[in-house]
């Protein structure tokens, strides 16, 4: 856990999280990277208080900051709600297929489905449907929202395109949900990749998910200066 620690102080520690690692699992026996940060406090005689202030998807490598007081909670947990003004991530993502432009914005309607574990972009028939009334009459559709990001392609392969990515809200499997929307799968995604993609994958040894929350920045939450970590984005 020493080498996965990025940063730490008494207020905040920021840390890699690996690929497959939950964050907070409710699963006997289960790992899960709360529970070893806990025991990494314990055992170096800190304060074990440790607060989630938020996550990425099971099979996402990449940093993630937690507070270490109820004070730094209640700040970070404020900077994430601020968007530009507060806390910032990029990401990075190999997809497979091409996106409509080099640079431009995805904004979409999404809707989770808690039974299966997925979200979804509605369709434009459904969006304008729903966006007509002011979500009156959607039935289940009128619990879909608005879910943006920026990204900009900064690789291309033959039949890929490296990306960096921008989340100006955060929804349910988001990024995942609106590039496959796109016409745009993640390379290894298995939940929202087409059988072309994990096709493709599977042939060049790709095993799991390649995003990566490559970077964050926040506000420190006892003085305020610029927080900033970047990992390697391959």
């Amino acid at each position: 856990m020493d080498s996965r620690i990025v940063y730490e102080d008494d207020d905040v520690l920021v840390c890699e999280k690996a690929a497959g690692e939950a964050v907070q699992s409710s699963k006997i026996g289960e790992k899960d990277l709360e529970s070893e940060l806990r025991s990494y406090l314990k055992r170096k005689g800190s304060d074990p208080y440790l607060a989630i202030v938020h996550r990425l998807d099971q099979p996402v490598r990449g940093l993630l900051v937690f507070a270490k007081t109820r004070e730094a909670a209640a700040n970070l947990s404020k900077q994430v709600t601020r968007g530009e003004t507060g806390m910032g991530k990029e990401y990075r993502a190999t997809v497979y297929g091409r996106m409509p432009d080099t640079k431009g914005v995805l904004e979409d309607l999404m809707l989770k489905d808690g039974r299966s574990g997925v979200s979804r972009v509605l369709s434009e028939e459904e969006k304008e449907a729903c966006i007509a009334d002011e979500g009156r009459g959607c039935g289940a559709l009128g619990g879909a929202k608005k879910a943006r990001l920026s990204y900009e392609v900064i690789e291309e392969g033959e039949k890929t395109q490296t990306l960096l990515i921008r989340l100006d809200t955060g929804r349910f499997h988001q990024i995942r949900a609106q590039l496959a929307a796109a016409g745009a799968p993640i390379l290894g995604d298995r939940k929202y990749g087409n059988d072309e993609s994990l096709r493709f994958a599977e042939d060049k040894g790709i095993g799991g998910i390649e995003l990566c929350a490559c970077r964050l920045v926040f506000k420190h939450p006892k003085d305020g200066r610029k927080m900033e970590f970047v990992i390697d984005k391959k």
